[in-house]
């Protein structure tokens, strides 16, 4: 007969507790260890048993170790952990769910957190437009997320947004809030732009210039940037109207090499990556800004080189100044260092580094204030 086989478990505290919460332990607990005794009397058969271990507390943990032998060889061994709450599964839900149309393309959505979102992974926003069949689904991380701006809607149409809770156990959960807005009537165009089959508005330079001062005149107009083309309709569009030739489009990856984004920090989705010319992006040195070949597709090439540009009115989720960082610290790390720290901002795609201007005397003119870069470009 085989011998007995001894599985024997021991428990830790996850959390340090109070000198109170020590206190209020039931006679003999917390259990510090527990065996649990296994005998193969028969070796063509299989036996299991359970371990258990508990912490008599005003929340109980209970460990449950389940064993199964056969032939003398363990087969399996599945730990579960059950934690209770002071709380219900639905009570991880959000409050007051929002939404308001912020352009003609772009409605944002807002919600109040739950306070019990120790469990909670994320959201999923549901839309589409009323009565269709297939909506698409915007992923939101974080338990403490309070909100999310729906781009690429159409104009003055209804849409119906659903939120659904993400749980770290129980992944995306039953229970969902809704509301239905409907997006704003396109605004009027600027002058020398014209209006988009896809409602956008546009101004096609036809002098040539450099990516980066091809950006800066499309910046001189309220909303205005390097054309974002990240869908067929925009695509077909530009191309009717360029009839040929390269243009600057607001494309790049000048501050990390290989991740192409558009210039409302947006990463290429699925077309836009789908729509490169054979062979590109190419990667060679100093290509880093995108333009638009005589065929419709993206071509990486040389931001300093001469094109022409195409300008378009973009609704960014962001003000320029919010890619500034935020929480700028110092502390003494030695008799004549200083460390600087600081948070970038989220909204950062256009940032290659920073400056730290630095002075002895903060009164003193920034001009005899002097200057330290810090690159964050990962080329």
């Amino acid at each position: 007969m085989q011998a007995p086989i001894v599985y024997k478990f021991l428990t830790y505290p996850y959390q340090l507790l109070s000198n109170y919460a020590e206190s209020r332990w039931a006679a003999g607990q917390p259990a510090t260890s527990t065996e649990a005794i296994i005998a193969s009397n028969c070796p063509n058969t299989a036996t299991t048993t359970t371990g258990i271990a508990r912490a008599a507390s005003r929340t109980s943990l209970i460990l449950n170790i389940n064993v199964s032998v056969r032939l003398g060889f363990v087969n399996a061994i599945a730990a579960f952990l059950h934690l209770s709450s002071d709380y219900e599964p639905e009570e991880v839900v959000p409050r007051l769910f929002l939404g308001s149309a912020v352009s003609h393309v772009a409605i944002r959505l807002s919600w109040i957190p739950s306070q019990y979102t120790c469990e909670v992974t994320g959201y999923r926003v549901y839309y589409g437009e009323i009565g269709a069949e297939v909506w698409e689904a915007v992923e939101v991380p974080g338990g403490d997320s309070d909100g999310v701006t729906v781009f690429g809607l159409e104009v003055s149409t209804t849409y119906g947004f659903q939120l659904r809770t993400i749980t770290l156990v129980e992944g995306e959960r039953p229970e969902f809030d809704e509301v239905t807005v409907t997006t704003l009537e396109a605004p009027e165009c600027p002058p020398m732009y014209e209006r988009g089959t896809d409602d956008n508005c546009y101004y096609f330079a036809r002098n040539t210039t450099t990516w980066e001062q091809a950006r800066g005149f499309c910046q001189g107009v309220e909303d205005g940037d390097l054309a974002i083309i990240d869908n067929q309709v925009t695509l077909d569009y530009i191309v009717s109207k360029t009839m040929g030739g390269d243009w600057w489009i607001g494309a790049y990856d000048q501050a990390t090499e290989g991740r192409w984004r558009w210039v409302d920090c947006m990463d290429f989705n699925d077309f836009s990556t789908s729509n490169w010319a054979s062979g590109q992006p190419s990667g060679n040195a100093g290509e880093d800004c995108g333009q638009l070949l005589p065929n419709g597709q993206f071509n990486d090439w040389p931001c300093e080189r001469p094109v022409q540009y195409i300008c378009q009115i973009v609704f960014k989720e962001f003000e320029r100044e919010e890619a500034s960082p935020t929480n700028l610290a110092a502390a003494v790390a030695s008799y004549t260092s200083v460390e600087v720290t600081w948070d970038p901002s989220p909204y950062n795609c256009d940032v290659t580094g920073y400056q730290v201007w630095v002075s002895d005397n903060s009164t003193a003119p920034w001009s005899t204030w002097w200057r330290v870069e810090v690159a964050v470009c990962t080329k």
